[in-house]
């Protein structure tokens, strides 16, 4: 081998150092910010006006729901699952600290979520996000 040929496989390697050096602050950067992302989530999810919502539906039974709380609870539980169908959290995570609310929210609003709510969307295709979590959350172990 001639010098040139050295020169190239020296410049083919530090090209390949750069191309791994470069991939591993973007996926150090995306996973940055799915953590912060979750953060948001989990403080939006914690501010009192949802957690009142998901207390007070917890207290009163199925029969009895208010709409507005119902709504309350889906909507801000709709804007997190955005989140993490768009994976821009991690579903495991934010699973493993949600899932036991998610599911009793699924067995206690199974009648509500059926029911016109919108026009003629039930609360199930209004919230569709929302659906799709607690689907989700039904089918992890």
């Amino acid at each position: 081998m001639n010098v040139s040929t050295y020169i190239s496989i020296l410049a083919l390697v530090v090209s390949l150092v750069g191309a791994l050096a470069a991939f591993w602050k973007v996926s150090t950067a995306r996973h940055q910010i799915k953590t912060q992302n979750l953060l948001q989530i989990s403080n939006f999810l914690s501010q009192p006006e949802n957690r009142d919502a998901r207390h007070k539906l917890r207290a009163t039974a199925p029969d009895d729901l208010d709409l507005n709380t119902v709504s309350a609870v889906c909507s801000a539980f709709d804007f997190a699952a955005l989140f993490v169908k768009n994976k821009l959290v991690s579903e495991e995570i934010f699973l493993q600290y949600w899932k036991p609310w998610l599911l009793f929210l699924r067995g206690h609003l199974a009648e509500a979520m059926q029911k016109p709510a919108f026009g003629e969307l039930t609360m199930h295709e209004y919230y569709r996000h929302f659906a799709w979590l607690l689907d989700r959350a039904a089918k992890t172990p």
